[in-house]
């Protein structure tokens, strides 16, 4: 099995509803890793070429970037809401492709991470 990961990142807003100081609005530079799978390589000799996985990220990330996610989301903007909806739309776009995503994990800082795995 072939495992091959990218970072990027993004800064945005959002204020978590759950009665702590998080409730004040506050922003992060948050940081998103995704995990892509593969049993063989392609013609490449690659999973997928990191260019063309950076692209499908910086896509789905372009859409959160400075914005006040309490806003533009329809559910409640923590790092596990944000990794699982990243997967699902990412997810979409590697229906033609010889591998599969398998996680996502978004963080607000150096300390504090949430993973959304392939159920």
């Amino acid at each position: 099995m072939y495992k091959v990961r990218i970072k990027s990142d993004f800064s945005a807003a959002h204020r978590i509803y759950q009665g702590t100081k998080c409730e004040q609005l506050h922003g992060h530079n948050w940081q998103v890793e995704i995990c892509v799978n593969s049993e063989k390589l392609n013609e490449g000799q690659m999973v997928i070429d990191f260019g063309k996985l950076k692209q499908k990220l910086s896509k789905i990330l372009e859409n959160l970037d400075h914005k006040y996610l309490n806003e533009i989301l329809s559910f409640s903007p923590t790092s596990e809401n944000l990794a699982r909806y990243i997967f699902e739309q990412i997810g979409k776009d590697f229906k033609k492709e010889n591998c599969w995503l398998s996680s996502v994990s978004v963080r607000e800082n150096k300390d504090t991470e949430a993973t959304y795995c392939k159920p």
